[in-house]
């Protein structure tokens, strides 16, 4: 590969909600491209008349969506990627599609015929001098002080959130946290002592968000799912404890009935099958694509 080949990992803001699939993004495309100078940017206004002819644009979500500049740039031979964030959001053809899911990666596959698809993994996060990522306590919190706690907003699953609400332990012990927008914000939270994970999939879209999930488990979460579809569940089955919607609260109490010893065994064991398959070394070769590597000038 040549040296001056770039990849813009470019974004439109919304940034620590995109982290992991910005982390992501440069963990797989050094693997892929070990010679290629990744440049990442989030903000409103982007340089496009600074992408080079031969250069690779690696779009990221929905949000501010450049339609007209990146079809300019596909014109001029600059090769345009789309990293779709959402399951509702149909893709636009752009030269490539990503997805963070491995059914969402089947169904486009099926449905966007003549279109480079690829699965792109989240990758475990992984400490460093720069990155710190703090470990739930589970063998330091007494079983009476852990909840059940939802990181993000129950607006699109309000539905599933009102039955749950019936149950007399989660409406004591279920908590929505949808204030953490920074890294020291979701460390500081994740260190100060240890809960039970909930992951609720959006109403009518039954897959895993594999964004949450994946930073929930760099952190050695224990995490209860609704059932979200074959796939997405067979290849989590050791990470997640899936189950029924209306199963969720008898999981959570039989879990508060574990040692705090027993709850660290159990969240060590997840997490080492999760950064198992999921560090950026590994990671690259859950890749999955219908069609070509991006091309190098």
């Amino acid at each position: 590969m040549e040296s001056s080949h770039t990849i813009h990992i470019w974004l439109g803001e919304l940034v620590f909600m995109y982290d992991p699939l910005v982390f992501s993004a440069k963990c797989l495309l050094q693997q892929l491209y070990p010679k290629a100078i990744i440049d990442h940017q989030a903000k409103i206004i982007h340089e496009w008349s600074e992408v080079k002819r031969g250069d690779t644009v690696v779009w990221i979500g929905c949000f501010r969506f450049p339609h007209d500049e990146l079809k300019e740039l596909r014109e001029r031979g600059v090769y345009t990627v789309y990293y779709n964030t959402e399951p509702a959001h149909c893709p636009c053809f752009t030269d490539e599609i990503w997805t963070y899911s491995k059914s969402l990666y089947e169904i486009h596959v099926q449905a966007y015929e003549g279109q480079i698809i690829k699965y792109m993994p989240i990758v475990c996060e992984e400490g460093d001098e720069e990155h710190q990522v703090s470990f739930v306590p589970y063998s330091e919190t007494a079983p009476e002080k852990l909840n059940l706690s939802f990181i993000g907003n129950f607006v699109f699953r309000k539905d599933k959130q009102d039955m749950l609400m019936k149950s007399e332990i989660l409406a004591r012990d279920l908590e929505e946290i949808n204030n953490l927008w920074s890294d020291k914000d979701y460390n500081n939270f994740m260190a100060k002592k240890a809960n039970i994970y909930l992951n609720v999939t959006k109403t009518h879209f039954p897959f895993l968000p594999t964004v949450r999930i994946n930073k929930l488990l760099s952190h050695k979460c224990i995490i209860i799912s609704e059932r979200t579809n074959e796939i997405d569940d067979s290849f989590y089955s050791d990470m997640v404890i899936f189950t029924d919607l209306e199963n969720i609260p008898a999981v959570y109490e039989s879990l508060l009935k574990k040692t705090p010893e027993e709850l660290q065994a159990m969240a060590d064991g997840m997490y080492e099958k999760f950064f198992e398959k999921f560090t950026s070394k590994k990671a690259v070769e859950l890749i999955l694509s219908r069609t070509a590597p991006i091309p190098v000038a």
